[in-house]
């Protein structure tokens, strides 16, 4: 059973099927299976903070430059924002190409294509995907 937190596209075994990995490998040392463990532990570590470092980041993101119109829309104007309840339903892909190259590449400007991505996944809750056919 892979472990739930990891990196976009990698696949981890969960921590018995790491140890039946290694107990396959009868003839490697204690200190080469040791080291084996730790790198494995690292790993489970680093690819479940990614995600909360891209949460928070999205959500310090979309608070500075984007809560001041979604989160209480004029109601006043031709044409209101949608409120963050909407852009929550939204695909995660249409929120990084309105940011991206649309009607919020102004509040967008200086910002990275992870950034970008970051306040998608944040409003959505789903990872951006196919960024380069954007």
């Amino acid at each position: 059973m892979p472990v739930d937190c990891a990196l976009p596209g990698v696949v981890l075994l969960s921590r018995s099927e790491f140890n039946a990995l290694l107990s396959d490998r009868e003839g490697e040392s204690m200190l080469i299976k040791k080291l084996l463990k730790a790198l494995w532990s690292l790993w489970i570590a680093v690819g479940c903070l990614v995600p909360l470092v891209q949460a928070q980041e999205g959500s310090d993101l979309y608070n500075a430059r984007c809560a001041v119109c979604h989160e209480m829309p004029a109601t006043n104007v031709d044409r209101p924002p949608p409120p963050r309840s909407a852009l929550a339903e939204m695909p995660p892909n249409a929120i990084y190409k309105a940011i991206m190259e649309g009607a919020m590449r102004l509040q967008g400007a200086g910002l990275t294509n992870a950034q970008m991505q970051s306040v998608a996944q944040y409003l959505t809750g789903k990872a951006v995907t196919d960024v380069g056919l954007q």
